[in-house]
């Protein structure tokens, strides 16, 4: 027989070995000759088909060569494991055998043969019992031709019938060397092909992210039992167990599980293996059976908790007595299931070793907020001079982990105190005297869901309870369905998450299972609590009779959210049963059976609730038909969830009958007080009460609809007092001296909720302190001024004012202006043109424009131009009303315009806000806004602009703004242009669904995208718009009343940046400190400026206020005789406007017109035109 020879050096040197035709040769990893033949010779007739892995039919086999003739070096292979000595009379080979299974298992050898024909190859006989024969397969054109075989199976005893006939494909991959096969539907019913894995291995390499552990996989002929494959591994390589511990595979993360999936899986076999865990005598608790994990927690049945990696699916691990080991099964990627130790319904043939070095150490779990360690297998360390950190790869941070108690006299195990941590790490343990050893792949406990408020839509907000979230949400990645749909964190803490669905889910989908990863670690949960229409209900399954049940869901179940125990519910309603049927996840051809809380009493012909908190009520049930419809006042009742349909108990199905677990059903939070404490980054938040439950993760607390994260209780355990964290811009509270304003605290806790309205918050300060000439009501920063010092915000020396404005009044439009401070003086007879070297006023157009809704990062969501709304007319007594509305949207805006001529005080929110003469106040609300999501802030934005800005020779802009606030609380404005004075007032309140809440002005960046939409559109001065954006959270409807007046200063008190000498040193400076100027207007208004001298005068508007904004038109009064000759006659004046560029009106500007011209009658016959 021919043969190839291998040498272990190149060149045929070293040692020799031969190989015959037809044999495959796979080397186990400690193989003597793994990896180690260096060159070889192949006679003709012959080649080799080498691969540079063990494994030639997995994913990654590494270097693939054909070999002919003679090769004196190998060292490109990269290390020779797998070859076939091949003849050149055929292309490629396959090993086949035929082994008995199932019903057959026990069968003596030569009992039956196969036939193995590939396609235009002489195929090969296989009889049961004997070992693996070489059949080769064609290689055809082109190589990746599929190659068709027929398979055949006969008894050898007489008369030889056939048992098996059919036909199965295999394909050859040129580029890897890989054979698959498939079965193409025509493969003998009663067989199944599997690739035989026994004995091969991998090992997770630390530079590929693994713990450095070898990894073997064995298959067994027959099915083995539970104990003999620990007692297998605890025994494989005996010759190694010096170094190493060998141990059924402990699974501890859900990437050791996707390497065992890629190194040692055939997505075509059907494996079932055994795996580490048990849970003796069942009562939900399973722990590790083996290696350095023995007895660690694993699962927890009844509340869904995984400590490792958990692939349980929605009605697993089941209860089913005797049942108490774990294995996998099905296809990759498998899932868990657990099973007898024989497991004789679904016989187990398949176990996984795992195999590490004796001395590495072990460090028990914890949760992501830290806390005790044990650390296991130091017994060669000096526990004294111990050193043990916990070392993160992925960030580059290490954490000590201090507080280090030995634990055992001798000194083997010691605990330590961790500090929260995230993540996979590796735990590195030193001495003084140089021993060291560290544990790879270590990861705190998994995110646990607890339960979940779901929702199906695009955009929609799932809330997820539970703890082991990290402290970081950049770490977290949260998904929804079989799908993987991702749902973008929006609000996190260590106990709650709040995400948005980046897509709708399908009706074809469930909503389970929550798939979480928190830096890394990963958790996939089919089992939380549901929160449908009112309350919660358990997605555990487990099934029996209804005493059974009933006994196990009283004993195991709870939900510290609640002290009313769990008890069975009822489908009342459609929109439950849709709930419950469109979030748990069913097994696909599975009936779902569920046992309600109900019994039929058919004397009052009506469903009568059996279980919790409302027993003895009647209830309606949610059901198309009932079948075996034997009804009385104790038969329970069960829920076919598929068909909907109602079934008493049958001794064939109720076996698999699921309860119906339903929660809630206590007293509400309440709320008996609210403090807080502050630091520049922060607020702690205390919240004293009744029935906030026992697990602090069900208590959803906000404030002013802000989350307050991170809730707990205090260590008293009397779950009266929790605490929680808020931003600390949330309160914006900076001083120590208090008063007390509103705000609404709300805690939910499960379907239940409590509030209160209490918090502290800061004085506000004043403009220049009221310049002396007024009294400053520091609870809303506002001036209170002297009469004759009311025109400006700060009271400010009136006799400096040497010009006000006139504000149109209802009726002829009418304003009289006068200096209280200056006896009248004799009349001018004529106008006095202005100078044109003097500088003179201008206009300022105010008013807001856009409706922009944000989520919390910033993004606009939705967008509304307000030249877009459609508008009309009000006239009312005291005013004009303006009603705008959008096409095919529900928004609706209201804006009430009242003008003051004398000074006044109006009262809004509960805020007295002084009113200056010839100012203008505006009453706005805004209803039905449609929201993109209920975390949304909607954004108003307020677009203020003169029409002109004034230059000194240099070319700067002669512009300065003062505010009251450098945050988001301004309460005032004052814009000075040249001489040009604009005061705005703000409200420091605005009303929220009928609720008072602080106001929140703030202005955008001027890097802010409307900056340049705006000055593409034409709109505004180039050069100054100035936009502020006033923050509103979710509402159904909100309140806001701000004022503004104007005045032309003074010639000593214009606004200048200094000498012309500066120019050249001062070129390219500007002076715009942009703030907010207004509160909620939402229209444009432009306010003429009127320059005048300190004498009784009386003014006629050209037409209307917006009118001023063309062409400039000068009137004069005439002198005008009066009864008593001795009073002085009014003086001629002149109003100047500088706007000669048309601007053009928004709808609503439009209408402000409409109403002003409707309102102003012609000028009287004694005035000259």
């Amino acid at each position: 027989m021919s043969y190839v020879t291998f040498y272990t050096a190149t060149n045929y040197g070293g040692e020799a070995v031969q190989y015959n035709e037809g044999v495959t040769v796979d080397f186990a990893r400690d193989d003597k000759y793994n990896d180690k033949f260096q060159s070889c010779r192949i006679p003709s007739g012959l080649w080799v088909n080498a691969f540079q892995n063990n494994d030639a039919s997995g994913t990654d086999t590494g270097i693939h060569q054909e070999l002919h003739g003679d090769q004196t070096d190998l060292s490109f292979m990269g290390g020779l494991s797998n070859f076939q000595v091949l003849s050149d009379a055929f292309g490629y080979a396959i090993d086949v055998k035929l082994v008995c299974g199932g019903d057959l298992a026990n069968t003596p050898a030569n009992s039956y043969q196969m036939d193995f024909i590939p396609y235009e190859v002489t195929g090969v006989q296989c009889i049961n019992g004997n070992d693996y024969i070489q059949c080769p397969i064609p290689k055809l054109d082109p190589p990746n031709s599929e190659i068709v075989c027929q398979v055949s199976v006969k008894e050898l005893a007489w008369p030889g019938a056939n048992v098996a006939n059919g036909s199965i494909y295999f394909q050859y991959d040129p580029s890897s060397g890989i054979i698959s096969y498939s079965d193409k539907g025509g493969y003998p019913a009663n067989m199944t092909i599997t690739q035989d894995v026994n004995g091969k291995s991998a090992t997770w390499e630390l530079s590929n992210g693994g713990n450095g552990h070898t990894y073997k996989f064995f298959a067994s002929e027959h099915p083995i039992s539970i104990h003999d494959a620990i007692k297998n591994c605890a025994t494989v390589d005996t010759e190694s167990l010096s170094t190493i511990k060998s141990y059924l595979v402990t699974i501890g993360s859900k990437q050791e599980w996707d390497f065992l999936e890629k190194e040692l899986s055939d997505s075509k076999v059907y494996y079932r293996t055994w795996l580490s865990g048990t849970d003796p005598g069942l009562k939900g608790n399973w722990v590790y059976s083996t290696g350095p994990q023995l007895n660690q927690p694993l699962f927890n049945t009844f509340t869904g908790q995984c400590f490792g990696y958990c692939a349980f699916q929605t009605s697993e691990p089941s209860l089913t007595i005797g049942e108490e080991y774990l294995y996998a099964r099905e296809r990759f990627p498998w899932s868990f299931n657990n099973a007898m130790s024989n497991n004789t319904r679904e016989p187990v043939s398949y176990y996984i070793c795992e195999q590490e070095p004796l001395e590495e150490i072990f460090a028990s779990s914890v949760g992501t907020v830290g806390g005790l360690v044990i650390i296991n297998n130091l017994k060669s360390f000096n526990i004294e001079s111990l050193n043990i950190s916990f070392f993160n790869p992925t960030n580059n941070i290490s954490k000590s982990c201090d507080n280090i108690t030995s634990i055992n006299s001798t000194n083997v195990s010691v605990t330590c105190q961790v500090p929260p941590l995230a993540g996979i790490h590796n735990i590195i343990v030193r001495d003084g005297n140089g021993t060291k050893s560290t544990q790879y792949g270590w990861q705190p406990f998994p995110p646990f869901v607890k339960a979940v408020y779901p929702s199906r839509d695009l955009s929609g907000l799932v809330t997820l309870i539970g703890e082991n979230f990290g402290d970081n949400s950049s770490d977290v990645l949260v998904a929804v369905t079989r799908s993987k749909i991702p749902c973008k964190v929006i609000m996190f803490s260590t106990n709650q998450i709040i995400c948005q669905l980046s897509a709708p889910i399908p009706s074809t989908l469930k909503f389970l299972p929550l798939t979480v990863q928190v830096a890394g670690v990963y958790t996939e949960t089919y089992k939380p609590n549901i929160y449908c229409i009112d309350k919660f209900y358990s997605s555990i399954r487990f099934t029996g009779t209804y005493e059974t049940v009933k006994k196990i869901m009283n004993d195991s179940i709870k939900m510290e959210a609640t002290p009313i125990p769990p008890y069975l519910g009822v489908i009342d309603s459609m929109e439950l049963y849709e709930c419950i049927k469109d979030t748990i996840y069913l097994v696909k051809d599975t009936p779902f059976y569920l046992w309600l809380g109900v019994n039929f009493d058919k004397y009052t012909n009506s469903f009568m609730i059996n279980d919790g908190p409302k027993n003895g009520n009647v209830t309606q049930v949610y059901f198309e038909r009932i079948e075996n419809a034997k009804t009385s006042t104790s038969t329970p009742i069960y829920y076919h969830l598929d068909t909907k349909q109602l079934n008493n108990p049958r001794i064939s199905v109720e076996s698999v009958v699921s309860p119906l677990i339903a929660f809630g059903g206590g007293l509400p939070p309440v709320i008996t007080n609210t403090t807080y404490l502050q630091d520049n980054s922060s607020t702690t938040l205390t919240v004293t009460g009744l029935n906030f439950g026992r697990d602090a993760s069900y208590v959803l607390t906000t404030i002013q609809g802000v989350q307050c994260i991170n809730p707990k209780f205090t260590e008293d355990l009397l779950y009266n007092k929790f605490t929680c964290s808020l931003s600390a811009a949330t309160l914006n509270y900076t001083s120590t001296t208090q008063v007390e304003i509103k705000y609404n605290v709300t805690v939910q806790v499960a379907e239940l909720v409590g509030s209160i309205v209490l918090v502290h918050y800061k004085f506000k300060e004043c403009p220049n302190n009221c310049s002396g000439h007024g009294v400053c009501d520091k609870y809303y920063g506002t001036c209170r001024c002297e009469p004759g010092y009311d025109l400006t915000l700060d009271c400010a020396n009136s006799t400096k004012q040497q010009a006000f404005i006139t504000n149109v009044q209802e009726g002829r439009g009418v304003s009289e202006l006068a200096s209280p401070q200056q006896p009248t003086p004799p009349p001018t007879p004529a106008p006095t043109p202005l100078n044109k070297d003097k500088e003179q006023g201008v206009n300022f157009t105010t008013g807001i424009n856009y409706l922009r809704e944000v989520n919390h990062e910033g993004r606009v969501v939705k967008f509304v131009n307000l030249d877009n709304m459609s508008w009309i007319n009000q006239v009312s007594t005291n005013g004009s009303v303006f009603i705008g509305h959008l096409d095919n949207d529900s928004v609706k805006m209201i804006v009430k315009v009242h003008q003051f001529d004398v000074p006044g005080m109006i009262t809004f929110a509960g805020e007295d806000i002084p009113m200056a003469p010839f100012s203008i106040k505006y009453h706005i609300k805004i209803v039905n806004w449609t929201w993109q999501s209920p975390l949304n802030t909607l954004q108003v934005i307020f677009l203020s602009y003169p029409n002109a800005v004034v230059t000194d020779k240099c070319g700067r802009k002669q512009v300065k703004v003062e505010a009251s606030d450098p945050g988001d609380q301004v309460l005032w404005t004052k814009v000075q242009v040249g001489r040009s004075l604009l005061n705005c007032k703000i409200a420091s309140r605005m009303i929220v669904d009928g609720d008072t809440l602080p106001s929140r002005v703030s202005l955008l960046s001027e890097n802010d995208e409307l900056q340049d939409q705006i000055k593409k559109e034409g709109g505004g001065t180039a050069g100054f718009n100035i936009l502020t954006a006033f923050h509103i959270p979710h509402f159904r409807s909100v309140e806001i009343d701000p004022a503004y007046n104007a005045l032309l200063l003074g010639e000593d008190d214009k606004f200048n940046l200094g000498d012309d000498i500066e120019c050249d040193s001062f070129a390219k400076w500007k002076i715009i400190a942009i703030v907010v100027c207004g509160s909620f207007i939402l229209v444009t208004l432009t306010i003429a400026l009127v320059f005048i001298t300190k004498k009784r005068l009386q003014v006629t508007f050209s037409k209307n206020l917006n009118r001023n904004r063309t062409t400039p038109k000068i009137t004069s009064p005439r002198i005008v005789s009066s009864i008593n000759q001795q009073q002085q006659q009014p003086p001629e004046i002149v109003i100047i406007n500088h706007n000669n560029n048309t601007i053009p009106l928004s709808p609503i500007q439009k209408k402000i017109n409409d109403w002003v011209n409707s309102q102003t009658s012609p000028p009287p016959d004694n005035l000259n035109k």
